[in-house]
Order: C-alpha cells, then sequence, then structure tokens
C-alpha cells in the first residue's frame, strides 16, 4: 500500500512561465524569442510588455534570463 511513498516536491512559480503559459503559441514563442535577444534589457522588454498589457517587472525577467528562477530546477 505505501510503496513509492515520496514526498510531494514543490516547484516554485516563475512568473515569466506562467505569463508565457496564457499566451498563444506564437505570442509565447516572441516572448521566448526576446527573452533571448541582447537587444532587450529586462527593463525595456518589460516595459514593451506593459504596453500591451502584460505585467512582468525587469527583476522577474531577468532571474528568468539568468536561469535563477524554478524553470531551471524544471529543465525548462
Amino acid at each position: 500500500m505505501l510503496e513509492n511513498l515520496e514526498p510531494s516536491s514543490k516547484v516554485l512559480p516563475c512568473k515569466v512561465r506562467t505569463v508565457a503559459g496564457t499566451l498563444e503559441a506564437k505570442d509565447r514563442a516572441i516572448l521566448e524569442a526576446a527573452l533571448k535577444d541582447s537587444k532587450w534589457t529586462p527593463y525595456s522588454l518589460a516595459s514593451a510588455l506593459q504596453q500591451r498589457g502584460l505585467v512582468l517587472n525587469d527583476k522577474s525577467i531577468r532571474k528568468h534570463q539568468l536561469e535563477q528562477c524554478s524553470c531551471k530546477l524544471l529543465g525548462k
């Protein structure tokens, strides 16, 4: 009955992953490309997204870009 009893792993949220998950595939691809493009600073990307109704702050974007968010733990 208790075979394979394991504690549940807590997956911390990532605001970038959460917002990207709400987007259509085309928009998600655009966001992912912008996150990797060096011409976008976290602040300028956050500002551009905010103008389009997406709320992501520059600190969340930077943390995601540096792979310091929970996405790295999930292998994303």
